[in-house]
């Protein structure tokens, strides 16, 4: 039996009907939690968190969070 990797994604709600979402390796937000992109390590989770604040002020998604 293999153990899952443990880190940190992001989820935030899409700004045009309320579905939460996930950050994808591509940048891109996504309904499928296993789609989304794992943060490891502090600093790559810290990256993941910026680029979710990013796309919030561009109002594509409110309340994102690891």
């Amino acid at each position: 039996m293999t153990t899952p990797e443990k880190g940190q994604l992001i989820t935030a709600n899409r700004l045009r009907d309320g579905i939460a979402v996930f950050l994808t390796r591509g940048g891109e937000w996504s309904e499928v939690i296993d789609d989304a992109v794992l943060a490891l390590e502090p600093e790559a989770a810290a990256a993941l968190e910026a680029r979710a604040k990013e796309d919030e002020k561009k109002t594509l998604v409110t309340g994102p969070y690891l």
